[in-house]
């Protein structure tokens, strides 16, 4: 609102700006502000305090005003409406209405800053000579900021005028010079990467910028050597990319790809001669550097295909963590090279209707006599080109598993040794096993890898001298391995002659996370992975690029009890401590982390609910916290007054790791405190175990036992009436009776929380779609390894 008031004063202040006496003898009001003593407000006042204007006055006195409108250029749009009523006709808007519009464009209203109780006033335009805006005064400072290399503060700026209006006068120009300045700081404490980020914002704006191609070839070319320098190819081509991107006839970039071409080129001549001397392992190396260097290469694609074909190689992604030394049960990583590398009498091949079906790389035929209390074993009269297996005579086998059932040997079986009458060898192509007691799945029982003796050399004498000392190196053998790399080569290599050659050599690269190995999947760093993150399994399954294959079995978390804990004798804690699970939220919040529901679901016992094994009419344990309080106060009364240190062993595995703090949070709710085992000799009373179990009826008892060994102690603890079913368990020669039995232990420990069921996540297995001979539902990621084949392949898009 205008007040008269107003009006006076401000008369009294232009009277004043051209030197004339006030006409009153009040007190005199504090002189304006000189334009030229006026300092230009600092970075820190124009990001905090409110935005204001300079109103210049004629004789260079300054109004500190609130921000103007209309902005910028308020005189002149002033000026020409004033211009335009002025040649306007009076009749056009009446005259009145003329005179009264030529008054209000003569003038400005103001605002003050600290105004006082009055700080609004007219002033006519003719007295003001120029009007510095807000925006103005924070371009001015930007420019004293960039002149004293200080583009951080500058920036900041910058975006505060980009905010308020975007099309200001000038803004461009600053911002410009802010990200030329940025990028020569960047260049000159030695961030090139982050020097190329700003200069691709700087060169589609200013292409002609001064300067800008000089700078540019200072910031990319340490880049681009320095991964040149460190035979990173593709991360030399990825620079140079973006380099050609920004100026394609820069001469860094004609100078850098002329030497990539040339690299390519010394790499693929270093891989044919590698060839001709017999080295092929090195001559794929070769091959795979000069494909990294440059995939356009005359004649690479052809020369590619046949070093892949004469030594097939893929490399697998790993992103879970190493195994932790204080899980006493093998983690993630050993299992995996375990399987690579072992080969048993019968291995498991695929699940049809909750049953796992095997098959023998070792023999022929196998067929019960005398109903099942003799079984006779044929051997393999051959051995494919392509298995990579020892050659075993029915004599090693009989002898060794004798040891297993002589209860002097170290190898003695416990569970199986009164089951055995006798084992014999007529023949080294003969093996014949007779039985007191009919096994329900005899191959369950002979699933053991068959460690190869003295007497075997002369017969495996193309197997690498590895098979023969340790067993978990028959198919594969580990390699060479690195900080990064672990090499893996199978153990028996292919005849030269072979015409199509199998996988030969597997090498695992460890990522940090799972983000940067899916990036490397992408990108063709790898080939596969063997477990994948369940937020990204459904764009995977998507991808055509790719096969994601689901395991044939479902992995099932569960929460085992040491025998030896003092939970075993106190079973309103164990009670407690299952109750206390609200199981749903942890398996869907954290496990899966958000993804899919399907990918997960809750159980109520070990075995994956697709098996014949799991007893399908068990209810869920109920999460109610309040009742799990009422436990722990019963067990305190039963421990006299106070609750034991209860301490857990967890595996290494990213979803565990993300559901651990909610289970301990969920037990410390309820009053228990649980800490995680972090020593490797520490005792434990808890274990959270991963587990795949094939075979219900024969991986019960190492399930159980503290050490994953099948034996008698892993039951000992058990009450009397467990320990009997468990043993009938063993002895009984009916599917029916042992399925009843089976369904009555899994009762049995569930009610009692003798172990705490948890969920099971389905798995899968990705691999780029260059690999033949694959399972549909492998049992375990590298299930048939030996008999992949790989397709030549290299990335060939700009990385």
């Amino acid at each position: 609102m205008i007040r008269i008031a107003a009006l006076l004063l401000m008369c009294i202040l232009i009277n004043t700006a051209y030197g004339q006496a006030p006409a009153t003898t009040a007190e005199e009001d504090a002189p304006l502000p000189k334009l030229i003593d006026l300092p230009l407000p600092t970075a820190e006042a124009l990001l905090r305090e409110r935005p204001r204007d300079w109103v210049v006055l004629r004789n260079q006195d300054v109004l500190i005003v609130e921000p103007l409108t209309p902005r910028p250029n308020t005189l002149q749009i002033r000026k020409e409406q004033y211009d335009k009523i002025v040649k306007s006709k009076p009749s056009e808007i009446g005259p009145e209405n003329r005179t009264r519009k030529m008054y209000e464009y003569e003038r400005i209203s103001l605002t003050l800053i600290d105004g006082g109780v009055e700080p609004e006033y007219l002033i006519e335009t003719k007295h003001i000579e120029k009007v510095i805006y807000f925006e103005d005064l924070i371009l001015q400072r930007v420019t004293k900021l960039l002149d004293e290399r200080n583009a951080a503060l500058a920036y900041d700026l910058v975006t505060v005028v980009d905010r308020r209006q975007r099309d200001w006068p000038n803004l461009d120009l600053h911002y410009q010079r802010c990200l030329y300045v940025q990028a020569e700081l960047h260049q000159q404490a030695g961030r090139n990467e982050m020097g190329l980020v700003v200069m691709e914002q700087l060169q589609p704006l200013a292409p002609e910028y001064p300067n800008l191609s000089a700078l540019l070839g200072k910031i990319a070319e340490p880049l681009i050597e320095t991964a040149f320098d460190a035979v990173d190819y593709r991360r030399s081509r990825h620079y140079l990319a973006r380099l050609m991107k920004l100026q394609s006839q820069h001469p860094v970039a004609l100078k850098w790809r002329d030497k990539l071409i040339a690299r390519a080129g010394e790499e693929l001549a270093a891989a044919r001669t590698e060839t001709q001397t017999g080295r092929h392992r090195e001559a794929l190396t070769h091959g795979d550097l000069a494909a990294r260097a440059w995939p356009e290469l005359s004649g690479l694609k052809d020369a590619h295909k046949l070093l892949v074909d004469r030594y097939p190689r893929l490399r697998f992604g790993l992103w879970e963590p190493v195994d932790h030394p204080a899980n006493p049960f093998p983690g993630r990583n050993a299992e995996r090279r375990r399987e690579l590398g072992t080969i048993g009498l019968f291995e498991p091949d695929r699940v049809v209707d909750g049953v796992v079906r095997y098959r023998s790389a070792f023999f022929e035929t196998w067929e019960p006599r005398d109903l099942g209390r003799e079984w006779e074993f044929w051997m393999r009269p051959r051995r494919a080109e392509w298995e990579s297996r020892p050659i075993l005579s029915a004599g090693l086998i009989a002898e060794t598993l004798q040891n297993r059932w002589d209860a002097t040997s170290a190898d003695y079986d416990d569970r199986w040794a009164g089951n055995v009458a006798a084992v014999e060898a007529p023949s080294p192509q003969q093996l014949r096993l007779r039985l007191h007691r009919i096994p329900l799945r005899l191959e369950a029982w002979l699933r053991s890898p068959i460690p190869l003796g003295e007497t075997t050399q002369s017969w495996n004498a193309d197997l690498h001298t590895s098979a023969a000392a340790d067993v978990s190196q028959q198919r594969f053998r580990l390699d060479e391995p690195s900080e990064t790399d672990t090499m893996f080569v199978r153990t028996r290599p292919e005849p030269n002659e072979t015409k199509t050659r199998h996988l030969t050599e597997i090498v695992e690269h460890q990522y940090p996370d799972w983000d940067r190995t899916l990036q490397g999947l992408l990108r063709g760093e790898i080939d596969a992975v063997p477990t994948v993150e369940f937020r990204d399994v459904r764009g995977l399954q998507n991808d055509t690029r790719f096969f994601t294959l689901p395991a044939a079995l479902p992995r099932t978390h569960i929460i085992m009890v040491h025998p030896d804990s003092i939970l075993t004798r106190s079973a309103p804690l164990r009670r407690s401590l299952q109750q206390a699970l609200p199981r749903e939220s942890i398996l869907y919040d954290h496990v899966l982390d958000g993804a899919d529901r399907t990918l997960g679901r809750l159980v109520t016992g070990p075995f994956a609910t697709t098996s014949y094994g799991y007893h399908r009419d068990l209810a869920h344990p109920i999460y109610d916290s309040t009742t799990a309080a009422a436990l722990v106060a019963t067990s305190k009364k039963e421990l006299k007054g106070e609750l034991p240190k209860i301490r857990i062993v967890v595996p290494t595995e990213t979803c565990v790791r993300r559901a651990l703090p909610a289970l301990l949070d969920a037990w410390k709710r309820v009053g228990i405190t649980v800490e995680v085992v972090t020593e490797p000799t520490a005792a434990w009373d808890l274990a959270y175990r991963t587990v795949r179990i094939v075979e219900p009826f024969a991986d019960l008892w190492p399930l159980l036992s503290p050490h994953g060994r099948a034996e008698q102690a892993a039951i000992a603890s058990f009450p009397h009436p467990v320990r009997e079913e468990m043993l009938q368990l063993d002895r009984t020669v009916d599917w029916t009776a042992a399925m009843r039995s089976l369904q009555r232990l899994q009762q049995e420990f569930l009610i009692e929380a003798r172990y705490f069921p948890l969920w099971e996540v389905d798995e899968f297995t990705v691999f780029r779609r260059r690999v033949a001979a694959l399972p549909l539902r492998p049992m375990y990621p590298y299930q048939d390894a030996d008999r992949w084949t790989v397709q030549s392949w290299y990335p060939t898009e700009v990385p």
